[in-house]
């Protein structure tokens, strides 16, 4: 196809197309007559082109016009509806919002449903643009706001046009229609111990349906049809209707305003049944079941989403073993979309919805977990947590959402979550110890001895128990050592070894800090060297006379080393939690 035509003197025309051009000698009668006949055909082609689309500057108040959607299942309906007028730069410098009002009874009747935004609205048989925006009060008014398919078509690029932004208020009297995050498998009580959480992403989950198998087939996705942000699936799942406003070959738009407001993403999404439309008195809502993914969201701009048919992004696998004492184990699974910000939150939810859901029945439990994190580019490691009491479920749920979050969400490089496999042991009731008194073997050591620590415990009952532990001191001890015992509980002992996790380290050091800490259902035996040495400035002072060190403390010229050195350790795993510490000069006797 010829893609230029230009003249390149009176009477010599050049037309250019792909790797090819030819010239031709005419008349100025000729050439006249060429370019007379070449506007009107590039006229009629570009009308050829838009007469799918009705321009936003021929929306005038007064016009009617329909917009198409599903009200249950998969068929399409249509509703009526007459243009107001248009608001401008509603989404943005230059950019129009059109408003509308329904006609229908039954719209009247439920006010704007969440889950309709990106409808496709026609203007005599023209897209116009995307129910997007609503009035949610009063209901009867039924006003709805659309986004203009002219500020939508941008979107079909591969990586996407325009901003992220306006972030609409939530006191906005006409903003985005809520897109309805509906979880399966996940209960209301589980939902509302994350509800903060997912509002930092402008999400509102409530508990909905799940998989089916009646979603339209990626072939059957069409303008009106209804589609499925996928965030998580399997045993527990959770996705976000809306719907599809257009489709240009194997490219979706849909929504009319943003999803995540994140701009670039790669979010699963499929295809949505409609099982019926919930009126409600704050906003109505369709009750959708999510189908399998058939491809990728790959934009999410103020005016819709865009998404293409074919590649499913991958997805984070997870799985969790619980053992519940006297019980069969029960192991769920499902799979997580893959979000450095969001994939902790969405495993936080199904690890306190399996634990939770499992011993529902337990006003108090005690879990002891073990779990294989896989990192993209980094070798699989075991991390610990332990929790008891009656919100044991929520502070294991939140504890791993926190180490996930540190690995993923990283100022080093955001990674993504490939795996992740729990595997918890859980008993009924609140089993945590507390630490009395410690009794040792001897009252004075040398280098070489053998200590033995009997370490007194209490329960919450008042009830006795007691650990012993053992561990030898070093031989080669420098003469001045000042040595204390210290008995110690994972958080302790965290700091005493300084090994806890900062957010700030890179991920391959933060994830062996997670892997290196203790779970809290054991107990440590510290052998610690505490620290002669001074430092001025940030350097280090070996070896000061306790004299000349006392001068320069007291003129403040240097202060003693910050720290003590754990030179032997015995650690001991217990049934229950550990609270508590001590601490004891240990007197070391050198010849």
């Amino acid at each position: 196809m010829w893609t230029k035509l230009r003249p390149l003197r009176s009477s010599v025309l050049e037309f250019a197309g792909k790797g090819v051009s030819v010239r031709l000698v005419v008349s100025k009668r000729c050439l006249i007559c060429l370019f007379l006949f070449s506007g009107w055909l590039f006229s009629f082609s570009i009308g050829r082109a838009d007469s799918r689309f009705f321009p936003l500057e021929e929306v005038e108040a007064g016009q009617r016009g329909e917009w198409r959607t599903v009200a249950e299942g998969n068929e399409l309906r249509t509703f009526q509806l007459e243009i107001i007028g248009k608001v401008p730069n509603y989404l943005g410098p230059g950019k129009d919002a059109i408003l509308a009002k329904a006609l229908d009874a039954e719209h009247i009747r439920s006010g704007p449903v969440a889950g309709m935004s990106g409808s496709p609205v026609y203007i005599d048989g023209r897209l116009v643009g995307a129910y997007a925006f609503g009035y949610i009060w009063p209901k009867e008014q039924a006003i709805i706001g659309i986004t203009p398919i002219e500020h939508m078509l941008g979107l079909l690029e591969e990586n996407g046009t325009g901003q992220t932004g306006p972030a609409f208020s939530e006191e906005a009297p006409l903003r985005p229609l809520p897109t309805p995050l509906l979880a399966a498998g996940i209960s209301g009580t589980t939902l509302d111990l994350f509800r903060e959480e997912f509002a930092r992403f402008g999400l509102q989950p409530m508990s909905g349906g799940g998989g089916s198998g009646t979603a339209p087939a990626p072939g059957d996705l069409e303008p009106g049809s209804a589609m499925a942000a996928i965030l998580l699936k399997g045993d527990f799942s959770m996705a976000a209707t809306g719907t599809v406003t257009h489709r240009e070959g194997d490219r979706l738009l849909g929504f009319g305003h943003p999803f995540l407001h994140w701009g670039e993403m790669e979010v699963p999404f499929g295809g949505a049944e409609i099982l019926t439309i919930v009126r409600n008195l704050r906003i109505s809502f369709k009750f959708s079941n999510p189908g399998e993914p058939v491809g990728t969201l790959y934009a999410d701009r103020t005016t819709g989403v865009a998404g293409l048919l074919g590649e499913v992004p991958a997805m984070s696998e997870i799985s969790l073993a619980l053992q519940p004492s006297g019980s069969t184990r029960r192991v769920y699974r499902a799979e997580a979309f893959r979000d450095s910000r969001l994939t902790p939150l969405l495993v936080a939810t199904v690890v306190a919805e399996a634990l939770g859901q499992s011993l529902s029945a337990e006003r108090e439990s005690t879990f002891l977990v073990e779990a294989e994190i896989g990192i993209e580019g980094l070798a699989p490691r075991k991390v610990e947590l332990a929790a008891t009491g009656s919100n044991a479920h929520g502070r294991v749920a939140f504890g791993m959402m926190e180490r996930l979050s540190t690995i993923l969400d990283n100022p080093w490089g955001n990674r993504a979550l490939e795996s992740l496999h729990i595997e918890v042991a859980a008993t009924p009731g609140q089993h945590v110890r507390r630490v009395e008194t410690v009794r040792t073997n001897r009252s004075e050591y040398r280098p070489g001895d053998t200590v033995e620590a009997v370490v007194e415990l209490r329960d919450k009952e008042g009830s006795p128990s007691r650990e012993h532990l053992v561990l030898t001191i070093p031989e080669n001890l420098p003469k001045d050592s000042r040595l204390e015992l210290v008995v110690a509980d994972a958080e302790e002992r965290a700091r005493l070894m300084k090994t806890m996790p900062r957010g700030d380290l890179p991920p391959p050091e933060l994830l062996d800090r997670w892997a290196e800490t203790r779970p809290a259902n054991g107990i440590s035996l510290l052998l610690v060297r505490r620290s002669t040495d001074f430092t001025s400035r940030g350097r280090s002072l070996p070896g000061l006379p306790t004299s000349v060190a006392r001068q320069l403390r007291t003129s403040g010229l240097a202060e003693p080393a910050d720290g003590r050195r754990v030179l032997a350790e015995r650690h001991r795993r217990t049934s229950a939690l550990i609270t508590g510490s001590w601490r004891t000069p240990l007197p070391v006797k050198f010849q």
